[in-house]
């Protein structure tokens, strides 16, 4: 409550629900509170997330984690130029 919305971290779930190990596990449990999910695909286990946000018309990391930046910066600047 005192965030004024949701905090997307390490397990995006629910407090006291299992961790997603998918985008679609995400959606599912997130749905319409989120803004959207990168799907890298099934969750390894063991490396924290990639935390990022949009400012403006670009992208910040927050942190570091089981998607590298450069990879999603990638994949952004291909969707922009399409």
């Amino acid at each position: 409550e005192r965030a004024g919305g949701l905090i997307a971290c390490t397990s995006a779930n629910v407090s006291g629900n299992e961790p997603a190990t998918s985008a679609n596990d995400v959606l599912a449990e997130l749905g319409s509170e989120i803004d959207g999910v990168v799907d890298g695909g099934m969750s390894p286990g063991g490396v924290s997330s990639t935390v990022m946000g949009f400012t403006g018309d670009g992208l910040v990391f927050h942190r570091e984690g089981a998607i590298p930046s450069e990879h999603i910066i990638a994949a952004w600047n291909e969707l922009r130029n399409t």
